[in-house]
């Protein structure tokens, strides 16, 4: 037989474009051809040649075996990446107090000044039968109807049971005065949760559902309860335990959860009982709300036509009556006293800083979102951030010892803080803090 040239010669390198991969963990051995180059035969031959390189009988391939990743068959050779469909979020569900921030402030400090008088359910008549010509003077308020449902105990196997109201049978009826039968009720949720300064307890709601009744959460507020949410609210706090945890708060600084976790104790000292339902975030939210709103009140927003939203800045703080306020405390004629008097109408102000009072950067600051910005002592963060960000920082060299707070705070590393100190600015003679007088540094003193 004659001698026949080398079949074929390697002239080309497969590229790297050639080679397919895939994130699939099942693997099988594929063919993978590459092209090669055609050999021309040996003149000096017969003609009877194997089959040119490249015919139908001697195809231009060369086929080598190795392991390879599956590819999907629809579009073979390209990795497919399927993007995940982000979930999607409602603000709702994610940051549900901005939107009562937004739409239901106004109808809950109306709720609150209706309860501190008389209230929708007075009827001017006394309690007494057959009284109608004296109206009533005179309230309790621990006796109110708008208490919770107290834990009661029962005699039993010659010691005391544990017993709530609601195992008695109790329904609270909602949107009517005490005594007065609904005649469209709407049970809430069986388990309705009222948190009050006795405890936690579980309690039958009756809501109010005649033509002209109010919303669930209205009528809660009405009855003297703070929902927990003004969609289908299915807990709520009473008035009585918000203003005692106020005060203990300011006064003693004790924290919410350890508040909370003393009223479980109150309902169960032994901690055996598995019916106490956990209504600590929804008290958070709660008391959030109910500290903003009174904040609101006493700034006289509630009698304002522009409600709470027409509430400028600074105007919930408690001025320095002692400072000078034309038009207030000082005399007509102040702007034409002599000279060396001047000094006894002029508003004296310092101002001080804290390096060291740091402010880590957190994940959740875009949810837990601001209900009054800029309106007490500390000013609004996106006017103040937009000044801050236009005024560049310069060094200035300085010999001076008193000032290595300054020059260590402006080298000092402020990665993951959003703030690196504190300025206040506050009247020199009565030592109050002025309004929108405190802000946050940005590495240092600006």
């Amino acid at each position: 037989m004659p001698k026949q040239p080398s079949r074929m010669r390697k002239t080309s390198e497969i590229k790297p474009a050639q080679l397919r991969h895939t994130t699939s963990t099942q693997h099988r051995l594929k063919k993978t051809t590459h092209t090669v180059d055609a050999i021309q035969p040996d003149p000096s031959t017969s003609s009877k040649l194997q089959p040119a390189y490249g015919s139908e009988e001697y195809p231009r391939t060369n086929e080598l075996w190795q392991e390879e990743p599956e590819t999907p068959e629809e579009e073979p050779g390209r990795l497919i990446i399927k993007k995940k469909d982000k979930a999607k979020r409602y603000q709702d569900s994610d940051a549900p107090i901005l939107t009562w921030n937004e739409e239901h402030r106004d109808m809950y400090l109306d709720a609150i000044l209706l309860t501190e008088g008389r209230g929708r359910m007075f009827n001017g008549l006394c309690s007494n039968p057959g009284c109608s010509s004296t109206s009533p003077a005179y309230r309790c308020l621990d006796c109110n109807v708008s208490a919770a449902p107290d834990s009661e105990q029962e005699w039993k196997d010659n010691f005391f049971h544990h017993v709530s109201l609601q195992n008695l049978g109790l329904r609270i009826q909602l949107g009517h005065p005490p005594g007065l039968i609904c005649g469209n009720p709407q049970a809430a949720e069986r388990e309705f949760v009222v948190i009050s300064s006795t405890g936690i307890h579980v309690a039958y709601v009756m809501f109010c559902g005649c033509p002209s009744a109010k919303d669930h959460h209205i009528q809660l507020l009405e009855m003297g309860w703070w929902p927990s949410s003004y969609k289908s609210p299915r807990s709520a706090a009473t008035f009585e335990v918000l203003r005692l945890f106020h005060v203990l708060s300011l006064q003693g600084h004790i924290p919410l959860t350890n508040f909370y976790r003393s009223l479980e104790r109150m309902t169960d000292g032994g901690g055996l009982r598995k019916d106490i339902p956990d209504r600590l975030e929804q008290f958070r939210i709660m008391f959030r709300e109910w500290r903003h709103i009174k904040v609101a009140k006493r700034a006289g927003r509630g009698h304002d036509p522009s409600g709470v939203k027409g509430t400028e800045k600074g105007n919930t703080t408690i001025p320095c009556r002692a400072c000078p306020h034309p038009g207030i405390n000082l005399p007509p004629d102040w702007e034409q006293v002599s000279p060396e008097r001047q000094w006894l109408y002029a508003l004296l102000l310092s101002m001080d800083a804290n390096f060291k009072q740091r402010a880590r950067a957190r994940p959740n600051d875009a949810r837990d979102v601001q209900l009054g910005p800029g309106w007490g002592c500390v000013v609004d963060w996106e006017e103040y951030s937009t000044l801050i960000t236009a005024r560049q920082h310069e060094d200035e060299i300085s010999h001076c010892v008193g000032f290595s707070a300054i020059w260590n705070a402006n080298n000092k590393k402020s990665k993951g803080l959003r703030a690196t100190g504190i300025g206040a600015v506050i009247c020199s003679r009565h030592e109050l803090f002025r309004p929108n007088g405190i802000g946050d540094l940005q590495k240092g003193e600006r």
